[in-house]
């Protein structure tokens, strides 16, 4: 593994108490309180974490700044999983993108090779999370998707979930998996997760003679070693994938490991788009 240096600073244990905040009633702030006991407001945009994160949960958070109306805003989730054991999850989708980063600019995994990253061309409209240029002037952009969900092993109950995913696939091997969540917003008239991450694939489809895209999912949690598409929670998104990996779209899919608030880039993951 490698120490993944400058990701998180200063980051501080809270106790979860109400989410949404009895202050400011939006799912995405939730009330905590420090070990010393002040109340705090933090901002939580991963919400409940598809279960994984609730009333009494222990996050490590990082300060907001100082326009915020928050204190913190909450980076990592330690989830004590009743079969599988504890488990911390990197849960801000943006320090997922800023440990993508990192990666690359290390050196530690670059499958593009010849690319190095780059800002956003201000001639290309697509907001992509990552660009990468190489000599040619020849641009790839870069999706990224936190992955903070796992796959369960259908001989084990787990009952007391309200989105147990189950993968029968044999032999079980825990499955990083993606989108998480209740398919709540609609797509084409079907209903999905995630309507935005849909729209993604699509427009990577329709416009990858203009471009060359890469999907990577970051499976931000140390007890998976294998990533698949949630066909359980949503096989239309699973199928969008699938689709655009077909079409020349790359995905690839990193581990990473947290040891209390430090962060490992741990290896690259086998992706699996198979129909579980």
């Amino acid at each position: 593994m490698h120490k993944l240096t400058g990701i998180l600073d200063k980051a501080v244990l809270l106790i979860l108490s109400n989410r949404p905040s009895k202050i400011i009633k939006s799912p995405y702030v939730a009330d905590a309180v420090t070990k010393t006991g002040r109340k705090v407001l933090v901002h939580t945009p991963f919400l409940n974490l598809g279960e994984q994160c609730n009333n009494g949960s222990k996050i490590y958070a990082t300060l907001s700044n100082e326009n915020s109306k928050t204190d913190f805003i909450a980076q990592l989730v330690k989830f004590d999983d009743k079969v599988y054991g504890k488990v911390i999850i990197g849960a801000n989708p943006f320090t997922a993108e800023k440990i993508c980063k990192s990666i690359i600019m290390k050196n530690l995994w670059n499958p593009f090779n010849g690319y190095q990253l780059t800002e956003k061309p201000k001639e290309i409209d697509y907001r992509g999370d990552l660009y990468l240029k190489n000599s040619k002037n020849e641009i790839i952009i870069i999706e990224i998707k936190n992955v903070v969900c796992a796959s369960y092993n259908p001989n084990i109950n787990q009952d007391h979930y309200k989105l147990p995913f189950y993968d029968k696939s044999k032999p079980f091997i825990r499955s990083g998996i993606y989108p998480f969540g209740e398919r709540k917003q609609n797509y084409k008239n079907k209903k999905v997760v995630s309507e935005r991450s849909i729209r993604q694939l699509d427009t990577m489809i329709r416009d990858k003679g203009r471009f060359k895209f890469a999907i990577i999912f970051v499976v931000n949690r140390s007890d998976c070693n294998l990533f698949k598409a949630n066909w359980q929670g949503d096989p239309v998104y699973a199928k969008y994938l699938n689709n655009a990996a077909d079409k020349g779209i790359e995905v690839y899919a990193l581990k990473i490991n947290w040891q209390n608030f430090s962060c490992y880039f741990d290896r690259p993951l086998e992706v699996d788009l198979n129909k579980w």
